[in-house]
């Protein structure tokens, strides 16, 4: 329970990095909203991996974590995107209900996903996680 604080609090913090962050490139330097986006999305997703790695499930950096983790990452964005997607194709006067649904549903799974499978089976401490 306490990794599943740590990890809500991480991601309500990124959250609104990555909304300070994006307004930030829009209106001080000028660029443009999706691409100041994009910046803010790959800034907040490294702080994200840090920090899910050291702090909440306390593992060491490796290659394959990382590359586990991007794919995690991917593979969570196209659930998300899809089942939005499909459900506002057939309930489209629910739209924000239903990214509010998805969203939270998506984070509850990558949550168990980076606790059971991405960050799993690394040493700590001369213990195994």
């Amino acid at each position: 329970m306490k990794k599943f604080v740590k990890f809500f609090l991480l991601w309500g913090f990124t959250y609104s990095v990555n909304i300070w962050i994006t307004y930030l490139l829009i209106n001080n330097f000028w660029l443009s909203a999706h691409f100041s986006y994009f910046v803010s999305l790959w800034l907040i997703t490294i702080v994200n991996f840090i920090m899910s790695l050291k702090v909440i499930f306390k593992n060491y950096f490796s290659i394959i974590l990382l590359i586990k983790y991007s794919i995690s990452l991917l593979s969570f964005s196209l659930i998300n995107y899809l089942l939005v997607y499909i459900l506002s194709y057939y309930f489209p006067s629910y739209y924000f209900f239903i990214i509010f649904l998805v969203t939270s549903f998506v984070f509850l799974l990558k949550f168990f996903v980076y606790d059971k499978l991405v960050f799993k089976n690394y040493k700590v401490d001369n213990k195994t996680t």
